[in-house]
């Protein structure tokens, strides 16, 4: 009698299993199909506000990792054959004070360099003002601006029709502090992508890049500028397939016909690759692309799940505590 009542129980549990297995496979083949129209919508587009980098902007506040942000700016505008936009603005009052002070006892403050000038270290790097326009060289404009507001950013990215904004940041600066006011204002109140560029970090060149996203939410513009970033610099751009939170892991065979058949079917790419990755923990993963795989450049879009968990301030003294290569964030 008792063995009888089960029977039915144990029905009911398979057929719930199998419930489970088919409503998971028909929510992946719901988003397979609703990205593959969302992307092929994107490339009839004639929408090419991300596909061309012709104007970057440095913002030059004269703090941490300002000199390297030039360079790197110098050095991706050459291969892009942008032009570059370098914003001149005054340095605070506090941040006065502490080269001032940091010069008397002399002592060194990474976080407060010395004021430099913009032409003369373009001099340096070998570009005299009279080459600023020149046919050879990216087409270089200096800005000086007293104060630096974030309408003003805002303003001057729209005027100018910036399509990079690039900025410094101090060495050791902690992961959850990397976007301040100003970028945060670039990725709210604009479509302009952001690179930060930490202190020290002098690479010439950048040979392999990362672009940190769930395969089936990934974005056309962004995967399609990336394209462009990769072929100008002859470097590797790697697709790191991450589950969002709360999304079922892909299957790897699924992984890869989706990644063949609807990504490089719409953004065809030689040195693009597929690593389809089924840990879930963001900083674990970005510990290994940067010191196992040497990655140079990381990408992410700053309101998805990947850079919140990146820059999680409840795992803040989770290792890493801070990035050494380039951060590159979409603001979608």
């Amino acid at each position: 009698m008792i063995s009888g009542c089960l029977k039915p129980i144990v029905r009911n549990n398979q057929f719930y299993t199998l419930l489970g297995i088919l409503m998971d496979t028909l929510f992946t083949q719901i988003i397979s199909i609703l990205l593959r129209s969302i992307l092929a919508r994107n490339h009839q587009s004639q929408n090419t506000h991300y596909l061309h980098m012709n104007n970057i902007l440095i913002i030059n506040d004269y703090s941490a990792g300002v000199k390297s942000a030039i360079a790197y700016a110098l050095s991706l505008a050459k291969k892009m054959q942008a032009n570059l936009l370098i914003w001149n603005t005054s340095r605070n009052t506090e941040a006065q004070a502490k080269v001032l002070a940091n010069a008397k006892s002399k002592a060194v403050n990474e976080t407060a360099e010395k004021p430099f000038s913009v032409n003369s270290f373009l001099m340096h790097e070998g570009i005299a003002p009279e080459q600023y326009h020149t046919g050879n060289l990216p087409s270089i404009n200096v800005i000086e601006e007293n104060y630096l507001t974030r309408q003003g950013i805002v303003n001057l990215v729209n005027q100018h029709k910036i399509k990079l904004v690039i900025k410094g940041v101090a060495a050791n600066q902690p992961i959850d502090q990397l976007v301040d006011l100003q970028m945060q204002t670039v990725l709210s109140k604009t479509y302009c992508p952001v690179i930060l560029v930490p202190q020290h970090f002098n690479k010439p060149s950048i040979q392999n890049m990362v672009y940190m996203a769930d395969a089936r939410f990934s974005q056309y513009e962004i995967l399609f500028q990336l394209k462009r970033i990769a072929e100008a610099n002859n470097a590797q751009l790697t697709l790191a397939n991450i589950a969002a939170d709360g999304i079922p892991q892909m299957e790897n065979n699924y992984a890869n016909e989706f990644f063949k058949n609807t990504i490089q079917r719409h953004v065809p790419c030689k040195q693009m690759s597929l690593n389809h990755i089924r840990e879930r923990d963001v900083k674990k993963v970005t510990d290994v692309m940067i010191n196992v795989i040497k990655t140079d450049l990381l990408i992410m879009s700053f309101r998805r799940y990947h850079f919140a968990e990146l820059t999680s301030k409840s795992r803040a003294n989770v290792e890493p505590t801070h990035l050494d290569i380039p951060l590159m964030l979409y603001p979608f």
